[in-house]
């Protein structure tokens, strides 16, 4: 998996949507806020002002930075943009309120660079092993192998939260994104199951037989009764079957 580095520029995914500011106008009356009538543009959709902020916005972060990186500036840049799209937006709950529930909109969906969403808690999640405040016995397998003791573990556990959110409802960047974690940051090591099933929906995913992907080096670790049932937990599409059977972390 040490190889995913260079697969993160795929970190990025495209598709559609449209606007309604009258019905977005009635929502934000009353506190709340319809994302169905207020939806992200594609950028098909985009205004020509929209479009030519974001067509700079691409051409300044493109060659410059990590892939996680660019996608943190993307995904700020299009949130800015719903926010000035739906002025209303702001009056219907906490900042803070307000950028979760876009998140979560924009995972569900495929509308704009939804795609890059798995490289903002990913970012941080780097930030924080950085930071070195975590001790060797707290770790993320697939499961928490205790609870957080300290700010810095509860920070994780929640960017944690966020990337499998992703990696269980939006598109293949957010096994991507699980998948660079697990190389990259010293508190997740995933069981052989999670890495099992990562490798074999990323494959499919790009159809194509990268050496990093193969599983023969994993099977080894599970028996057949449980590759039988990961191999259809990834036809099905199926992470959260994965997530809930997963055994406990084995001690490090």
């Amino acid at each position: 998996m040490k190889d995913f580095v260079g697969n993160t520029a795929m970190l990025g995914a495209i598709a559609l949507v449209i606007i309604s500011l009258s019905i977005g106008a009635l929502a934000a009356q009353d506190g709340t806020w319809s994302f169905t009538d207020n939806p992200h543009p594609d950028i098909t959709d985009f205004t020509p002002e929209e479009f030519d902020v974001f067509t700079d916005i691409l051409q300044k972060t493109t060659g410059s930075g990590t892939p996680e990186e660019r996608c943190v500036t993307i995904i700020d840049a299009e949130y800015r943009m719903y926010n000035a799209r739906y002025p209303l937006f702001e009056k219907t709950d906490s900042g803070l309120g307000r950028l979760s529930a876009w998140k979560v909109h924009l995972a569900e969906t495929t509308a704009g660079f939804g795609g890059c969403l798995p490289s903002v808690p990913l970012a941080e999640l780097l930030d924080l092993d950085n930071a070195r405040d975590v001790e060797g016995s707290f770790f993320f397998c697939g499961r928490l192998s205790r609870t957080p003791r300290n700010s810095t573990e509860r920070q994780a556990v929640k960017l944690l939260d966020e990337l499998m959110y992703y990696s269980e409802v939006g598109p293949t960047t957010g096994l991507y994104g699980l998948a660079v974690a697990n190389q990259l940051v010293s508190f997740v090591e995933l069981s052989a199951d999670i890495d099992y099933f990562l490798r074999r929906s990323i494959g499919q995913a790009i159809s194509e037989a990268l050496p990093e992907l193969d599983t023969s080096q994993i099977e080894p670790l599970l028996d057949e009764e449980r590759i039988a049932f990961l191999k259809q937990a990834v036809e099905n599409r199926d992470f959260a079957a994965v997530l809930e059977t997963t055994p406990a972390c084995a001690p490090r």
